[in-house]
């Protein structure tokens, strides 16, 4: 697959390995060097189909390997990153609500002390 991070992230939270075979220079040359020195995975150009499927045939045959890979694909995933996320920003929003809330309640105070927002003299 080409290099691109959503799959690379999800093959990882789902402990599994990746092949990578193309990637967009510059800006995700980052994602090969992740799954290379992950260890979860490799690298072989897309203009070599049967170095691709020497690579692939080797893990799928050797299963020790294939843990291997598998096992250090679950060290990098985070499976759980989209509920974090959506936690953090729930907390974050719930916090500036208090917050709005609290600004509301003491503009309505201030106002109500004169009158409703009347001239004082």
């Amino acid at each position: 697959t080409k290099a691109g991070p959503g799959t690379i992230a999800e093959a990882a939270s789902l402990s599994l390995p990746v092949m990578l075979t193309s990637f967009l220079p510059g800006q995700e040359e980052g994602n090969v060097d992740f799954v290379i020195e992950g260890n979860f995975g490799t690298f072989v150009s897309d203009a070599d189909p049967q170095g691709i499927s020497d690579v692939v045939a080797g893990w799928l045959s050797d299963e020790d390997k294939l843990k291997e890979l598998s096992d250090n694909a679950q060290k990098r995933g985070a499976p759980d990153a989209a509920a974090e996320i959506v936690a953090a920003i729930g907390e974050s929003a719930l916090k500036w609500k208090t917050i709005d809330e609290s600004h509301h309640t003491e503009v309505i105070e201030d106002e109500g002390e004169d009158g409703g927002g009347g001239s004082k003299g």
